[in-house]
């Protein structure tokens, strides 16, 4: 397995619905997500050493991920730490915007259903008038609830990807955001 697909080594336990242990909280339908064990031939050692063959290089990048469930925030920032990014999390708005603030970001990846203050409002934070430094930085907004944040109601992304994320499709989108290329430069090996 090579490419892209072996990225999936880094976690070893990727999230999966399951709608029959969905919650209600608020009036809004909450899945709850269940760990599925995946086995992959390669390691993480393999990709961080071999990451100039297989994936694209993130190393000047600086990523803000903003999502609730530890499991999913571990996945992406692995995914994109192995693709050599810089990556800074938190789980709520409010730390995000702090962080906005202070650190100068590449990209933005948001989970649009957090608890509190959601997605869409540091969307609409970041792109508010008067906010100069932060209104170019582009954003990924990811959600499993496409009902309740269909992509023509949230304003403000460069990219909208429904969960469960596909890693190939996350990483090629970020490339394609920022003119990454994905393949390697030619004598790379």
């Amino acid at each position: 397995m090579g490419g892209l697909a072996s990225v999936g080594a880094i976690v070893l336990t990727v999230r999966a619905r399951t709608p029959r242990q969905s919650l209600f909280r608020k009036g809004q339908r909450r899945i709850r997500w269940t760990p599925r064990c995946v086995s992959l031939p390669c390691s993480p050692v393999n990709i961080r050493e071999d990451r100039s063959k297989t994936l694209p290089d993130f190393s000047r990048l600086t990523v803000l991920i903003v999502e609730d469930d530890v499991d999913g925030r571990q996945f992406l920032c692995e995914v994109l730490r192995a693709c050599g990014a810089t990556v800074l999390d938190t789980d709520n708005v409010t730390k995000a915007k702090e962080i906005v603030s202070s650190t100068k970001l590449d990209l933005i990846v948001t989970d649009l259903a957090l608890p509190g203050e959601d997605g869409a409002a540091l969307l609409n934070w970041l792109r508010a008038p008067g906010r100069d430094k932060s209104r170019a930085v582009p954003v990924i907004a990811l959600t499993g609830f496409y009902e309740t944040y269909p992509p023509a109601e949230v304003r403000g992304w460069a990219a909208y990807i429904q969960k469960p994320v596909s890693i190939e499709e996350f990483v090629r989108t970020i490339a394609t955001i920022l003119k990454i290329p994905m393949d390697p430069p030619e004598g790379a090996t």
